[in-house]
């Protein structure tokens, strides 16, 4: 376990679940819905009723695991061109959400000191990135900020799902790419942390030598798929064990 914690020069993060557990905050995955068609049926007035896009929004993370798939779907079916829309949606739905989930739960996003903490022990030897589905400027930055973890983020390192063309991390590891490309890392010496499964899965059968972490948010998976090497409960525990492997006797 040491060896390979200690091969780690950078780590690719994610971010929501991640950074933080989505349990925390009271009926996150409702209120996300009932943001997304708000912003959707603004965005469509008179062409997209509320109702309509709660379901789209509702089906779009179930099916896809993200917050455009399903909408540019719609759009299609109803002779709008997606790339017309989605980075004005993209971004206007971050900034709502960013907006009403801090005010939903603010302590979740307020300063982290155990988080900040272990992400310093890190500091000095392995670097740390982040490839999301979320939106970088407008929810994840900010967020970073209020939390106290902006300085140990590389900021030419975060990568919004809009960076990539819209392209998931399900479907093509490709965030994960231009992430240790903008850190100079070898994709042999990073390591991948996700709390989705499948997001894990495809980027280990892109990059076999790739390290692969799962973030569990308190429970542990019993019987670990083969794609995944290792897990942890969150980032504070993941970064204490990368801090121990790193000065462990060679």
């Amino acid at each position: 376990m040491s060896n390979q914690l200690r091969k780690i020069k950078a780590l690719c993060l994610d971010f929501d679940g991640v950074f933080y557990p989505c349990h925390h905050i009271p009926d996150m995955h409702e209120n996300v819905d009932i943001i997304h068609a708000q912003t959707a049926s603004a965005l469509f007035k008179g062409q997209l009723s509320f109702d309509d896009a709660l379901v789209i929004a509702s089906e779009g993370y179930k099916n896809y695991g993200d917050c455009i798939t399903a909408l540019a779907l719609w759009a299609k079916e109803n002779g709008i061109a997606p790339e017309d829309f989605r980075d004005r949606f993209f971004k206007l739905f971050h900034q709502n959400m960013h907006e009403r989930l801090q005010q939903t739960a603010p302590k979740v996003f307020t300063y982290q000191t155990d988080l900040v903490s272990a992400f310093a022990k890190t500091s000095d030897n392995v670097k740390k990135g982040i490839a999301t589905h979320g939106c970088a400027d407008n929810w994840v930055r900010p967020l970073l900020k209020t939390m106290g973890i902006s300085e140990f983020i590389d900021p030419d390192a975060i990568f919004s799902l809009n960076d990539s063309g819209f392209v998931t991390k399900s479907t093509d590891p490709l965030l994960v790419r231009m992430c240790f490309n903008a850190m100079s890392t070898a994709i042999s010496r990073g390591g991948f942390v996700e709390d989705t499964m499948k997001n894990l899965e495809t980027a280990k059968e892109h990059h076999p030598k790739l390290t692969t972490i799962l973030i569990t948010q308190g429970a542990s998976v019993k019987h670990l798929p083969n794609y995944v090497d290792f897990q942890f409960k969150n980032l504070a525990e993941m970064n204490l064990a990368i801090h121990a492997a790193h000065k462990a006797p060679r």
